[in-house]
């Protein structure tokens, strides 16, 4: 719907909403992202780890185990948690180039105010049958 919503205002071509939204399919996020959002690591030990990763020919939950940051239990924590999460596509947008941050926000905050509105119109007229 927001992708929908970029495309009446003008911000992408339908063809662009198309390869964003089929970027937004494949898109995961990192283990090593996840891991900082979910607390499981710090910033300094994330950066450690891909630090590592560029000279050593392993994966990050690997060297991250073998750091001592992580445990294997929750490594897969985290890899079922990368399996399971869904990267918005505002996030697609930005990472990608298509759009800047700033301009997304914005029209995140358009989207979500017109939204509302649309849901108090609804709620209003729904009272007044």
């Amino acid at each position: 719907m927001f992708g929908q919503f970029l495309v009446q205002q003008g911000l992408l071509s339908q063809d662009d909403l198309e390869v964003a939204l089929e970027a937004q399919r494949g898109a995961r996020l990192t283990l090593g992202r996840l891991g900082y959002q979910t607390g499981m690591l710090t910033l300094d030990e994330m950066c450690a780890v891909l630090d590592r990763q560029s000279s050593d020919d392993k994966r990050f939950g690997e060297i991250a185990v073998d750091c001592g940051y992580l445990t294997q239990a929750q490594v897969d924590e985290l890899l079922e948690l990368q399996r399971t999460t869904v990267v918005h596509l505002a996030e697609v947008l930005v990472e990608n180039g298509v759009l800047g941050p700033d301009l997304v926000e914005k029209q995140l905050d358009l989207y979500r105010q017109r939204l509302d509105a649309a849901r108090s119109g609804r709620v209003t007229h729904a009272e007044a049958d």
